[in-house]
């Protein structure tokens, strides 16, 4: 049976700018709606609100491209630099969408959807869930990542080892994201921003740090995710070198 074809399936093959610029935009969808749900949907990344697709993005020849219906003359306004239709919004990776006007069209399109289509259509998953699979996208999109659980909460490993997982923990508060990483960058985190990163007694021994899902930055949780890849990516292959040295 052929896989399911996914986001990173229609990236891989574009130019690197406009491969960046869609991947940026997919993690501010996500931000913005974090109950969204990703599919591919008429040859293009989409997204589902309550079982409902509401927005897609693309990339054509000459540009990348915002799908979906819009009839908010406000946004439109705020959009006027850029080439419209009632169905499409085009954009350069050189002169990408505002942040703010991309949260602004995201909620404009999920209120018309739920207004269309309500809330009973499917399950809507917990905020727990929602947040996680915004971490869920970004790891993704690395190399030999697999989406599993890690003490009975959402995790993502790599080569095995788990890099990012919601903590289990009973002294972590609810929504907390636990990260892997070195001591000393977790212990400059904690001090730079204890709103956002933090740590209990329990976690004190293990290289990693607590995140407020609800406070950390998309952009900010983007680096997390790829240093914590990154950081259990080295330490797998290191710990592969020095087992093999043993053997000789």
């Amino acid at each position: 049976m052929a896989n399911t074809p996914t986001f990173a399936d229609y990236v891989a093959p574009l130019p690197k700018a406009q491969r960046e610029a869609l991947e940026k935009l997919r993690t501010q969808i996500l931000a913005a709606a974090p109950g969204a749900e990703e599919h591919l949907g008429y040859g293009l990344p989409g997204f589902k609100l309550n079982g409902h697709p509401f927005i897609y993005i693309g990339a054509a020849k000459n540009h990348c491209a915002i799908y979906g219906r819009n009839d908010d003359q406000r946004l439109a306004a705020k959009l006027k630099d850029y080439t419209q239709s009632k169905g499409t919004i085009q954009f350069t990776p050189d002169k990408p969408i505002p942040a703010a006007v991309v949260k602004e069209i995201v909620k404009a399109r999920g209120a018309a959807n739920e207004e269309k289509w309500g809330r009973k259509a499917s399950k809507r998953p917990s905020p727990r869930t929602g947040r996680f699979k915004l971490v869920e996208s970004l790891g993704r999109t690395l190399q030999d990542v697999e989406v599993t659980t890690a003490w009975g909460q959402p995790a993502l490993k790599v080569r095995r080892k788990m890099f990012v997982c919601m903590a289990s923990h009973r002294s972590a508060e609810p929504d907390t994201l636990v990260v892997m990483m070195d001591f000393g960058g977790r212990d400059a985190l904690v001090e730079e921003d204890p709103d956002t990163y933090y740590l209990k007694e329990h976690y004190v021994g293990y290289p990693c740090v607590l995140v407020r899902l609800s406070r950390v930055r998309p952009d900010a949780l983007r680096d997390l995710v790829v240093g914590a890849h990154r950081y259990v990516s080295a330490k797998s292959k290191s710990a592969g070198r020095s087992r093999r040295r043993s053997r000789t």
